[in-house]
């Protein structure tokens, strides 16, 4: 059997269907919830192990969380046109008509009116009207998440400790596994915040 063919797992409303080395949250009578492999006869610990011949069966564990395969995502080619109301500040425009352009980053958008950062008329409505266009040069960048080197550490630190001997390498999990980590890192962090102030060392 090849980890493309359907193997059944055990699902809170009874027994699902899974691709060997789907990457499931499990949940016990006693409300612990572990990540796991769906393996064929079981689960396994490591999506490397998946397929050894040696799953470990599934007992009173239910899966409550199915994650999604990862994929990459395909950037689309830019420069591009795009329409007014789809500008967002941060984003790196360009208002085009021939040969001229003037490009400039959007810091405010006031109504019809967008502003950018040298530019403070940018793009209004009479511009198309007088036939130019407005072209998304660079998207706008992600927002940088200030916990997300402490949420990393919290992450890796409760790996470490509680995945089995032997399997704590957390290079060898995918991104899904490695993301539910995190998720209990933030929480973990979000409990704190509620009794303690919790900065990062650059603000204290």
């Amino acid at each position: 059997m090849t980890k493309t063919q359907l193997v059944k797992a055990p699902g809170q409303d009874g027994d699902i269907f899974l691709k060997r080395g789907t990457p499931v949250e499990l949940e016990r009578p006693t409300g612990s919830r572990l990540l796991r492999y769906v393996d064929e006869g079981g689960y396994q610990f490591l999506a490397g192990e998946v397929g050894n011949g040696k799953p470990y069966v599934w007992g009173v564990a239910r899966i409550v969380r199915v994650f999604a395969e990862d994929k990459p995502t395909q950037e689309p080619d830019l420069p591009r046109p795009i329409e007014p109301e789809d500008v967002r500040v941060g984003m790196m425009v360009e208002r085009r008509k021939g040969d001229a352009a003037m490009r400039d980053r959007v810091q405010k958008i006031d109504g019809e009116r967008i502003v950018g950062t040298d530019w403070p008329w940018l793009w209004i409505p009479v511009h198309a009207a007088a036939g130019w266009s407005l072209w998304l040069v660079e998207d706008q960048p992600e927002p940088v998440d200030p916990d997300a080197a402490v949420i990393e550490k919290m992450a890796r630190a409760a790996h470490g400790l509680n995945c089995a001997e032997g399997w704590h390498d957390w290079d060898k999990h995918d991104e899904s596994a490695r993301e539910l980590w995190r998720n209990e890192a933030r929480a973990t962090l979000s409990l704190l915040r509620e009794t303690h102030v919790v900065t990062p060392r650059t603000e204290q």
